[in-house]
């Protein structure tokens, strides 16, 4: 995951001054930050500043901001994930609302953070969709949700004058091309090769599996 910010330097031919990206699991800017790190070994070869702050936001929750204050502060689901089954439905890219983030541990986002000098940021549906709307018209294709609440975040951080005009900042675009894809391709779902009943027994279940690979096994 960390190749982007790889390739990012190779292409710009410096460090980034900043880099933008959804954060869920958190995996991903936390991979971002360690291959700024090698690059920051190697200034010989890529002059530029130290690694890039990250500027992950969380789209959903409010924990992110409370821990940000502080190292190690575990996350209370009481208090940081009130109804937190009704609030993944409700957000714009539920694939940001991990709910146990490497945040305290040692080497996650905390850290990096830390490290970078790094910022969350909170984004709105509304904000999301404008964001989502800006990608279509000028990059001519429909982005991933969690894309367009990275790109939100952007939004925020130029309109706060966190980052300056003349900045160089990476914005990593995770995904999209779904409508795309279905409008210049036939699509053809593959169908699945078994099935189970959602709400069937265990030992139903494992029957179901012991018949199929009995049959298809062989």
């Amino acid at each position: 995951m960390g190749t982007v910010m790889l390739d990012a330097a190779v292409t710009i031919g410096r460090m980034p001054d900043h880099y933008f990206q959804a954060v869920g699991s958190g995996t991903g800017a936390i991979a971002a930050w360690e291959a700024a790190l090698r690059l920051k070994g190697r200034r010989e070869v890529w002059p530029g500043t130290a690694p890039a702050p990250l500027r992950p936001e969380r789209a959903v929750y409010s924990y992110g901001f409370r821990l940000g204050t502080s190292a190690g502060v575990a996350i209370d689901p009481e208090l940081d994930m009130p109804d937190a089954s009704n609030a993944v439905q409700a957000v714009m890219s539920p694939v940001l609302t991990n709910r146990q983030p490497p945040y305290a541990i040692a080497g996650g986002l905390y850290d990096a953070l830390e490290a970078t000098k790094g910022e969350m940021y909170a984004v709105s549906n509304t904000a999301g969709r404008v964001a989502e709307k800006l990608i279509r018209e000028t990059e001519g294709i429909d982005p991933d949700p969690a894309a367009a609440v990275a790109t939100a975040a952007l939004i925020q951080a130029a309109e706060s004058g966190s980052i300056d005009r003349d900045d160089t900042i990476v914005l990593n675009i995770t995904g999209g091309g779904y409508e795309r894809i279905r409008e210049d391709f036939t699509q053809y779902p593959p169908e699945p090769a078994a099935c189970v009943a959602a709400d069937g027994s265990l030992e139903g279940i494992k029957s179901d599996l012991e018949t199929w690979v009995a049959h298809y096994g062989r």
